[in-house]
């Protein structure tokens, strides 16, 4: 996907041009994402390294500042976004029904559970294996009957 090879472009200014202003024209949100939870990186490469977004087009056009978002959510959710990224639809994955990725994060967020589900997507986002996935699949069932309303315990779909 082009939305991925974006990170090696930005990697690449940081390591091999040794440029630590970099600056995206994208108006698709997934890149935002994808941005943020590789900022962790970005900065072991480059501890002053800014990364910003140009962001929408026409009149909604901004600038978003990737350094910004990635402190205001911080690391462990940071490095649990690439795992989000395509379980809440992306260009290569569907979507839940009628569940936009605002929808999804916010129930992550707002959720008892954040704790353990933030835990499963970073496990599920750097080292995902077989073993990891099936271990893993309690708390997702549980996050997705929770999204959609469920009032009982789950403990399978």
């Amino acid at each position: 996907e082009s939305d991925n090879r974006m990170v090696l472009h930005v990697k690449d200014n940081i390591i091999l041009r040794d440029n630590n202003n970099v600056v995206i024209r994208s108006s698709d949100s997934d890149v935002v994402v994808i941005m943020i939870s590789f900022m962790k990186q970005f900065i072991e490469y480059s501890g002053n390294v800014s990364v910003a977004i140009d962001f929408g087009s026409m009149a909604s056009r901004r600038l978003i500042d990737v350094n910004a978002c990635y402190e205001h959510v911080g690391e462990s959710i940071a490095l649990a976004l690439p795992f989000f990224h395509s379980f809440s639809g992306c260009d290569s994955t569907t979507s839940f029904y009628k569940k936009s990725k605002l929808n999804l994060f916010n129930a992550w967020m707002n959720s008892s559970k954040c704790d353990s589900i933030t835990e499963v997507f970073q496990m599920l986002s750097w080292q995902p294996t077989l073993e990891r996935i099936t271990g893993c699949l309690l708390v997702l069932e549980s996050y997705i009957a929770d999204l959609y309303g469920s009032r009982h315990s789950c403990t399978d779909l």
